[in-house]
């Protein structure tokens, strides 16, 4: 299951093409009147952990899930 939950991890920073997760961290800033969002903005719905992972390791009873709320 280890194995299974980091080849699935690793596969999701492939497809989205942010192995750091920078790009999920990144916010909004602006300059005088100019407002740039950045990936994460709070509209960005973007995750550093691959939910195929989370869910293997939930199945398996090494983690347990738990929701966001905002």
């Amino acid at each position: 299951m280890f194995r299974d939950a980091t080849c699935a991890q690793v596969a999701f920073w492939d497809e989205t093409e942010d192995v750091t997760g920078a790009e999920a961290q990144g916010g909004s800033f602006s300059i005088g009147s100019v407002k740039i969002g950045g990936a994460g903005d709070t509209s960005s719905n973007q995750s550093r952990v691959s939910p195929e992972a989370v869910q293997i390791l939930v199945n398996a009873n090494l983690i347990v899930a738990t929701t966001a709320h905002s």
